[in-house]
């Protein structure tokens, strides 16, 4: 999540190599989709959609 919100793609892409779940949420029930989303990390939402 903290890759997603900081829009580290290639962090990300290497946390998923590494068997990171993109189905987990938050306390609040947000996402690694939705913090990427809200804080317009377009690459990001784009690569996790893709994954979905």
């Amino acid at each position: 999540m903290t890759a997603a919100v900081e829009g580290q793609l290639d962090v990300l892409k290497t946390l998923i190599a590494y068997g990171a779940d993109l189905d987990m949420v938050d306390i609040d029930g947000e996402s690694s989709l939705d913090f990427a989303s809200l804080d317009g990390h377009t690459a990001v939402v784009e690569y996790i959609e893709s994954k979905e």
